[in-house]
């Protein structure tokens, strides 16, 4: 099993028409993407006591997780990432005026004991009560010989402001064992350094170009079918759920090449029928769907 720990949210669609609001946030939709990719998957988050908490606990619960922890906080909201879509690529601004979604609480759930892989959201760190608890998760987790998955997804709007964004970043990825990265992020955080990580399973996703992924001394550089998108939000999400769902249950160092270039194949896969449909939820493709695109 894995569990996705992090923001849970409102993707608010802004269009010529009005507001349209849908269930989003990166590590739910990774959530949502390894249990449509066949996978067994948890989440945990938080949201506000209020009507925009309530409509994403409602809808979380129609994906039938292994196991959702959300609570509801009182003095807390909702947060809201309002996306503007422009030819099918997104743009987010965040509405996170004493937002919940960095307010987890620390112990974890006991069903956390049973994951392969814990997966953790990046946008708790833009705060220090956020930082305070990815720390102390992963210090528990490594003392469970439990493996830790991060993505970076850097969100300009989040972190505005902060000049250590390097060094916040750094501190978590030092200690992570899988590492998902976009081909935009890695300009920030610099090849050299990216590459140079030991031990560590790094899935860089390449949007139309499809991923690379390096462990150590194996690499690969794995294309994608084309498609026309629609929308890719979180076609990313998609991507690397698809990913974790099919190493859960393997030590990373038993992978081989042949079976990374399976695995990123088919999460590619899953990441380019996710651009066909609005939404990163609903457009989630089945396990099934995904085979019979990446063989056609």
């Amino acid at each position: 099993m894995i569990t996705s720990i992090g923001e849970i949210l409102v993707d608010q669609f802004i269009t010529e028409n009005g507001a349209s609001n849908a269930l989003g946030g990166a590590p739910f939709n990774v959530a949502a993407a390894i249990k449509r990719s066949g996978g067994h998957s948890s989440f945990i988050g938080a949201v506000g006591k209020d009507e925009l908490g309530q409509f994403l606990i409602d809808k979380a619960a129609l994906l039938k997780l292994d196991n959702i922890y959300i609570p509801m906080l009182d003095g807390y909201s909702t947060t809201i990432a309002k996306v503007t879509l422009t030819n099918g690529e997104r743009s987010f601004k965040f509405v996170r005026e004493q937002g919940a979604d960095y307010h987890i609480e620390y112990p974890l759930p006991s069903f956390v004991n049973e994951s392969h892989i814990v997966h953790f959201g990046s946008l708790m760190l833009s705060e220090p009560e956020g930082r305070e608890f990815i720390n102390k998760c992963i210090k528990y987790l490594k003392s469970k010989n439990i493996l830790v998955s991060f993505d970076i997804n850097y969100r300009e709007d989040i972190f505005k402001g902060q000049n250590n964004i390097k060094d916040i970043f750094k501190d978590v990825i030092e200690q992570i064992d899988i590492l998902k990265i976009s081909d935009e992020e890695i300009d920030i955080f610099g090849e050299d350094y990216i590459y140079s990580l030991k031990d560590k399973l790094i899935c860089l996703s390449l949007g139309s170009k499809g991923s690379m992924y390096k462990y150590n001394d194996i690499k690969g550089i794995v294309p994608t079918k084309k498609v026309s998108p629609v929308d890719t939000t979180g076609a990313g999400d998609a991507f690397f759920g698809a990913v974790l769902s099919q190493i859960d249950g393997y030590r990373l160092q038993e992978l081989t090449k042949e079976q990374l270039d399976k695995i990123f194949r088919f999460a590619n896969g899953v990441g380019a029928l996710t651009t066909l449909k609005k939404g990163a939820i609903d457009a989630l493709p089945t396990k099934e769907q995904t085979l019979k695109f990446i063989r056609g």
